[in-house]
């Protein structure tokens, strides 16, 4: 007599999507998956082809999209949850903000109006933050980047901690947090859908978006962003070891030990002739 058992789905730690915003990949009106998964996303308006334009590093990460040119091509890529079966789920693109407009800028979320929201990461006009949160979820929150300039941002959510992280350093965290379902769409580019449309739409460009179904830690996140950017970064900063790094290249040298060296002897007691 054969004997069966429940159904079990491995949740194999994985890259679930990638969206790179190239040209290259834009076909048949669908900004498409690179990731394998099969989660292409469709763009609310078509994109006109001078969105298209040179990416965080061109020569590794292509071109990017501006939805500064038509805001409604911002995408909708399907209900679907990158926390099943782990629990955990990490976020990253590279994007350039072209400052405030009056609203919350949309990076990733899985919401929509009516049916619920999953999880939000946007960029919030008031008082200029960026912002990670949800059901469940114990948000972080930290200053928005400059305006103008080309930025990695990484949030990562496993029920131990929550963080968010600007070019390969870690800039807030939270404990743990639990990743509820919801019937909502992931939107690229926007904030939420409302009547059929998307908005409010990121102020600026997006590139290279990737979505992870596990949390990765400080030394993977450094990692994705010294392979485009190929600048290293420095995750101990406050280290005993960097206590001497004066000139605060994250670590200890001649150049260190000349501006020490160059102020050799000076004293600051008082009185004076206490100073030997």
């Amino acid at each position: 007599n054969a004997a069966y058992s429940t159904v079990v789905k491995l949740g194999v730690k994985r890259q679930v999507a990638h969206w790179t915003l190239d040209w290259a990949d834009y076909v048949d009106g669908l900004y498409l998956d690179s990731s394998g998964e099969g989660h292409h996303a469709e763009p609310n308006l078509l994109p006109d082809a001078s969105q298209f334009v040179a990416g965080a590093n061109p020569a590794k990460t292509g071109e990017a999209l501006d939805l500064t040119v038509k805001p409604l091509a911002a995408a909708d890529a399907g209900d679907w949850e990158p926390f099943e079966f782990t629990g955990e789920m990490t976020l990253s693109t590279w994007f350039k903000w072209a400052g405030l407009h009056g609203a919350f800028h949309g990076i990733l979320t899985k919401r929509t109006d009516g049916v619920g929201t999953s999880w939000y990461w946007n960029l919030n006009d008031i008082p200029g933050n960026m912002n990670f949160g949800g059901p469940g979820i114990s948000g972080v929150s930290a200053p928005a980047p400059t305006v103008g300039e080309w930025v990695y941002a990484v949030v990562s959510v496993s029920p131990s901690a929550t963080k968010l992280y600007i070019n390969g350093l870690e800039a807030a965290s939270s404990s743990g947090s639990t990743l509820t379902p919801s019937d909502g769409t992931i939107k690229i580019g926007a904030n939420n859908t409302k009547n059929g449309i998307v908005g409010p739409v990121f102020n600026g460009i997006m590139d290279d978006v990737r979505i992870y179904n596990y949390a990765m830690d400080q030394f993977e996140v450094a990692d994705l962003y010294y392979a485009i950017s190929e600048t290293p970064a420095c995750l101990n900063p406050e280290g005993v070891d960097l206590r001497f790094d004066v000139t605060g290249d994250c670590r200890v040298g001649l150049d260190d030990f000349a501006m020490f060296a160059g102020t050799w002897l000076n004293c600051g007691l008082y009185p004076q002739n206490d100073c030997p």
